[in-house]
C-alpha cells in the first residue's frame, strides 16, 4: 500500500480575527519514492497564469515548479503547457518528453 505524507505550513504564526487578512498557506504532499520505470507513462497539461496578477516571485515560483516536473518526466511521459492571461497561448503542445523536448 502507498501512502502520501502531508504538510502544511502557514504564512504567519499568527493572525489576528479582528481585522480581514490575505494568508498564504503552503501544502505539501510527498509520495512514496518510486523507480519510474516501473510506473505507466503519464499525459499532463500545464496551464500557467502569466497575467500581471503573477509578477514577481509568484511566476518565479511557477517556473521553478514546472522545470522541476519536467525533470521528473521520462521519455515515455507527454507534456503540454498553456499560458493565459487575457488570451491563451499554446506554449509547448503535447509531447513526450524527450531529452530534446526538455
Amino acid at each position: 500500500m502507498s501512502t502520501i505524507k502531508l504538510s502544511t505550513k502557514l504564512e504567519f504564526d499568527r493572525v489576528s480575527f479582528e481585522k480581514e487578512h490575505e494568508v498564504h498557506l503552503l501544502i505539501n504532499l510527498e509520495g512514496a519514492k518510486s523507480n519510474p520505470q516501473n510506473r505507466k507513462p503519464m499525459t499532463l497539461s500545464a496551464v500557467i497564469d502569466v497575467s500581471g496578477s503573477m509578477a514577481g516571485k509568484k511566476i518565479e515560483f511557477a517556473k521553478k515548479t514546472l522545470k522541476k516536473l519536467v525533470q521528473s518526466l521520462t521519455s515515455e511521459d507527454q507534456l503540454g503547457i498553456i499560458a493565459y492571461s487575457t488570451n491563451v497561448q499554446t506554449v509547448f503542445p503535447l509531447g513526450k518528453m524527450t531529452p530534446e523536448n526538455k
